[in-house]
């Protein structure tokens, strides 16, 4: 669902005439998060351990909340 959501947001603000290109580079950048994330995330566990990866996600998460502008 969420991927459907944020294509039709990209659509909408790529411009008409570089919508194939803008489009083209928003896939090719969602499925580079799915192959590379799920390496960096289990990278991380070795190193910091869950807790501490799961405490800095919820802080960056707190402070993109913080930032967000329902306008």
């Amino acid at each position: 669902m969420t991927t459907t959501v944020t294509s039709a947001i990209a659509a909408d603000m790529i411009p008409k005439h570089k919508r194939g290109e803008g489009l083209g580079y928003f896939v090719m950048s969602m499925n580079l998060a799915v192959v590379i994330g799920p390496f960096i995330a289990l990278n991380q566990v070795g190193k910091i351990g869950f807790h501490s990866l799961f405490l800095l996600f919820s802080i960056i998460v707190t402070i993109g909340a913080a930032f967000y502008d329902a306008d």
